[in-house]
């Protein structure tokens, strides 16, 4: 909605993994929720914590829409023939990802969304359920 893409990061990662996206990616934000929101303590990011009674008040304007070469998302590579390197995606290879799955996945059908948020994967199990009106 705000035209910025996201890093998924999963709180269960070591921290040291979670420091070195965050110093690569350099995020200016991060939207988390109270249980582990003292894990970004230590940076300098504007944190905002969903579990906080005042991110109900953000105004809801709509925003222009992305274009497809926008970047999405960043996800990290597992690391293991190296470094772990961050890729970005652009709106339009999620958009043709979840394109792929439209005569698979009638409406209202149930998905299942078992994988890490910072793992590829769960972009299709999440988006692709929310945006065929999936449960």
């Amino acid at each position: 909605k705000t035209g910025a893409a996201y890093l998924p990061v999963d709180p269960g990662l070591p921290t040291a993994r979670i420091d070195f996206m965050l110093a690569d990616a350099a995020p200016i934000a991060a939207v988390t929720a109270a249980d582990v929101r003292s894990r970004l303590d230590e940076t300098d990011l504007a944190v905002i914590d969903i579990d906080d009674p005042a991110a109900e008040t953000r105004p809801s304007d709509a925003l222009p829409a992305p274009s497809p070469e926008d970047i999405a998302y960043i996800i990290y590579t597992s690391g293991t023939t190296g470094v772990p390197k961050g890729v970005a995606v652009a709106h339009r290879n999620v958009t043709e990802l979840l394109d792929s799955v439209n005569d698979e996945l009638a409406l209202g059908r149930v998905w299942s969304q078992c994988h890490s948020l910072a793992f590829d994967f769960s972009v299709w199990e999440i988006f692709g359920s929310l945006l065929r009106g999936a449960r």
